[in-house]
């Protein structure tokens, strides 16, 4: 699990600096954990009044993220000294200590911290707590970043890519953890350092929204697609920001202005094709309203998260370790060696697939020849191939419904008298009775960048360096062939597009169908539809001829263009709405 944050209802006096997250979490509360792909169900206490030796344990943890090895060699010989102190002090209850508490921080800094000597000293004090016997002190054996990828495939700490081994750290510095989806992402240095921005901006940066509210819509919002991994994270941080703990467990402890946009987070996640001016209309008015930047601030972040479990399922991202062993699901997370054993099933059945695989090579590399073939495609033509493989795609087996609960008490996200209701699943654009959506109409570049830029400054741009970068990003290889891959990037785009209803007239659509196959279309849809559904199987069945860190990039591409796509569609409602109230006035 990554270590994010939400909104509280008090803006700090000073904006925080970009690149930086405020202080680790003071406590780590006794919250119950979910399996990642389970319907979330929350119990929470809150921990003791610390003494002043806990607190001063919190405070050494936060100052790990120092650059210098001899300050961080002063603050783990203190925490070494710290837990020497509790294990000789006599108690009825080490287990209900802050020390205690601490123990899952410190197990995953034993594993997941990108300074060597930490890591070393760290284990050092595990150890030591283990020998104790006392508490129990779980190991970290066997526990894997990814259930789809080998620990030993990922970017490593000692890297030599300079540009990655900064990330990693900057990451630690800005949150006190290298997240599991952060290890993932650093496959690509350059993507990982836009999305950081953008992510950091938009949860901790200056905005109208307060940071307890940015982190409990972050959490409605990933409940959307059930994804425990990024609701753990933010539940947590909502509560470390002093978020009322009761606005997790029923719909009717949220705040009323909350709970009118739990229709338009559903409506954004599972048909955003159906979202219309009313829905926007009807939040800006009326009593417990939103302003339009709160509103704009507000769907940025439900796009961020919604697109983000996209992500998260994509690459089987494992609860990073301190949650992993608050849950005691240890043994029910996947192992690396799972994941192993899945790939070995897949790469079998996959094998008559190569042909076709070498096909799509064959093909990247004749550019020229797919130019030359655009050049011939009129526009009815170009439809024809729009739409010649939607009912392949759509014939994929309909995913259980999600559940319409959130937290122990049952949180509906969708009011059932609401006469705007949305249901609380995936619904397919129907391409017989659906208007599609040019971009020439209105597009991301021309319409809804300075639609944003106008009530939420400065995420505009950093949304559009993210688009850019992940649009542009490659090393000029499929596995390894070297070749031009942009028609291949871009038929994964626009793929995407074609499933939510999005159409480019520039686009030459008869390249989807030539350059991405079933396999990938079928995972790529997956991950933009019912991300909660992928597998180990999915990832590691298409297209054999890419590396990890290039089905990685597929997952990056697929999940950024749902986020742009969605953002049309909603942003598209929001100028309309404008239209409507000036020619009202």
């Amino acid at each position: 699990s990554v270590s994010l944050c939400l909104l509280f209802f008090f803006c700090p006096p000073l904006p925080l600096p970009l690149c930086f997250c405020p202080p680790l979490p003071t406590s780590m509360h006794a919250l119950p954990r979910l399996n990642a792909r389970r319907t979330p169900s929350l119990g929470i206490r809150k921990a003791a009044p610390r003494t002043a030796a806990e607190v001063d344990l919190l405070s050494c943890i936060r100052d790990l993220r120092d650059v210098s090895e001899t300050n961080r060699a002063r603050v783990t010989h203190r925490i070494a000294e710290l837990y020497q102190e509790w294990r000789e002090t006599p108690s009825d209850s080490y287990s209900d200590s802050e020390y205690c508490r601490q123990l899952p921080q410190i197990l995953r800094l034993s594993v997941q911290c990108p300074y060597e000597d930490v890591r070393v000293e760290m284990r050092r004090i595990l150890d030591d707590v283990r020998a104790w016997g006392k508490v129990t002190v779980p190991s970290a054996e066997s526990y894997s970043i990814s259930s789809f990828i080998d620990d030993s495939q990922l970017v490593p700490f000692d890297t030599d890519d300079s540009e990655a081994r900064e990330e990693l750290i900057e990451a630690f510095m800005a949150d006190g953890r290298v997240s599991h989806m952060t290890r993932i992402m650093a496959y690509h240095p350059k993507y990982l350092k836009c999305f950081r921005e953008t992510h950091n901006f938009l949860m901790w940066g200056p905005g109208p929204l307060p940071y307890v509210w940015r982190h409990i819509i972050a959490v409605l919002a990933a409940h959307r697609h059930s994804c425990q991994y990024l609701i753990d994270i933010h539940t947590q941080h909502f509560i470390d920001l002093g978020g009322d703990i009761n606005w997790l467990k029923d719909r009717e402890h949220l705040p009323p202005k909350l709970r009118r946009i739990l229709l338009l987070n559903s409506m954004m996640a599972h048909q955003p094709f159906n979202i219309r001016t009313e829905h926007i209309s009807r939040l800006v008015q009326g009593e417990n309203h939103w302003s339009l930047p709160e509103l704009m601030h507000a769907i940025i972040v439900m796009t961020h998260f919604h697109t983000l479990c996209g992500f998260v399922f994509g690459v089987g991202c494992n609860p990073d370790l301190d949650f992993l062993w608050r849950t005691q699901l240890k043994a029910q997370a996947p192992k690396a060696a799972d994941a192993k054993a899945d790939a070995k099933v897949v790469e079998k059945s996959a094998a008559p697939a190569g042909r076709a695989e070498m096909d799509i090579i064959e093909r990247l590399k004749n550019v020229a020849l797919l130019q030359e073939d655009e050049q011939e495609v009129s526009a009815e033509a170009n439809m024809r191939e729009y739409k010649c493989d939607f009912e392949e795609t759509k014939s994929l087996a309909e995913p259980e419904q999600i559940s319409s609960t959130f937290g122990s008490a049952g949180l509906p996200d969708v009011p059932a008298d609401n006469p705007l209701d949305a249901e609380d699943k995936h619904v397919e654009f129907n391409m017989h009775d659906k208007k599609f959506l040019l971009v020439q109409t209105f597009s991301w570049s021309d319409h809804g960048y300075s639609l944003l830029n106008r009530y939420y400054d400065q995420v505009a741009q950093f949304l559009d360096t993210e688009f850019t970068q992940i649009q542009e990003l490659t090393y000029g290889t499929i596995g390894e062939t070297s070749l031009d891959t942009s028609p291949f990037r871009w038929a994964i785009w626009n793929y995407v597009y074609r499933i939510t209803g999005v159409v480019d007239d520039e686009y030459k659509y008869g390249n989807v169908n030539r350059l991405i196959q079933q396999p990938v279309k079928a995972f790529v849809k997956v991950l933009v539809c019912y991300p909660q559904r992928a597998t180990a199987a999915d990832f590691h069945g298409f297209l054999d001829v890419l590396k990890i860190s290039e089905k990685v990039h597929v997952c990056m591409l697929a999940t950024e263009a749902r986020k742009q796509s969605t953002l049309i569609y909603v942003l598209q409602a929001v100028m309309r709405h404008m239209t409507e109230q000036r020619h009202e006035e």
